[in-house]
C-alpha cells in the first residue's frame, strides 16, 4: 500500500507538473506538436489517458461517466493506460486483456472498485484472475490473454502512445489527435467537460466538408 501511495504522488506530481507549464498559458489546453492521426476517419476522437491506480482518475469516474452518457455519435471515445512503471503495465494488460474478452465496458468501474475501495492487488496477476473469475469471466480464458502476444502488442503500443501524446500525468485527455487538456489544465471537472465540449465543436467544424464557393 505504502509503494501505491509513492506511485500515486509521483503521478500527481507529475500532473501538477504539467499543469504549472500549462498555466503559462491563458488556454485550457496544450497543443500537440506534433498533431498524432487519428484512429478513426470522419469521427472527432477523443482519449482518456488513465491508471486504476489513480485517485483522481477513480474520483472523475462518475462525472466522465455523465458526460459519456450524452455524447453525440460522432464523437470515438477511447482509453489508452497510462504506463510508467512496471505496476502500471500490469494494470494496462488487466484493462486489455477484459477489452479481448469484451468484457471491458462492463468491468471498468468494478476494477476501480476493486482497486480503490476493496484493496485487492489488480496488478498482480494471479488476484487479478481470481477477482476477474468472481465476476463471471473465464480464468482459463483471461490467464491465456493476460499473457498473450495481441496483449504485448497492445502494451506496446500504450508506450509509444505515452510518448507520442507527451502525457506526464493522469488523467488527462486528447481532442482530435491535436489537443491535450486535464482538470489541471481546465481548473476543475466541470470546466475539463466544457473544454472538451469546445474542442470537438472546434474539430467537428474542421472535419466538416467545405461548401462550395458560388461563382
Amino acid at each position: 500500500m505504502k509503494l501505491l501511495k509513492q506511485i500515486c504522488k509521483a503521478a500527481l506530481v507529475a500532473g501538477f507538473m504539467a499543469a504549472g507549464s500549462a498555466s503559462v498559458s491563458a488556454e485550457p489546453y496544450k497543443l500537440l506538436n506534433p498533431p498524432q492521426p487519428v484512429d478513426v476517419k470522419g469521427k472527432v476522437e477523443v482519449i482518456e489517458f488513465f491508471w486504476y491506480g489513480c485517485p483522481h482518475c477513480y474520483k472523475l469516474e462518475p462525472e466522465l461517466n455523465a458526460w459519456l452518457a450524452k455524447l453525440p455519435k460522432d464523437v470515438e471515445f477511447r482509453r489508452i493506460p497510462a504506463i510508467w512503471n512496471p505496476r502500471m503495465e500490469a494494470h494496462a494488460r488487466l484493462f486489455h486483456s477484459l477489452e479481448a474478452l469484451g468484457a471491458a465496458d462492463k468491468l471498468h468501474g468494478k476494477v476501480f472498485d476493486a482497486t480503490q475501495k476493496e484493496n485487492v492487488e489488480t496488478h498482480d496477476k494471479d488476484a487479478a484472475a481470481e477477482w476477474v473469475a468472481k465476476q463471471g469471466i473465464d480464468k482459463a480464458k483471461f490467464t491465456a490473454a493476460y499473457s498473450s502476444f495481441g496483449i504485448e502488442n497492445q502494451v506496446r503500443r500504450d508506450k509509444q502512445s505515452m510518448t507520442q501524446y507527451k502525457i506526464s500525468g493522469v488523467p488527462t485527455f486528447v481532442v482530435g489527435g491535436k489537443y491535450q487538456t486535464s482538470e489541471a489544465d481546465a481548473g476543475g471537472a466541470q470546466p475539463l467537460f466544457q473544454t472538451l465540449d469546445k474542442l470537438i465543436d472546434g474539430e467537428r467544424k474542421a472535419l466538416a466538408p467545405a461548401k462550395p464557393t458560388r461563382k
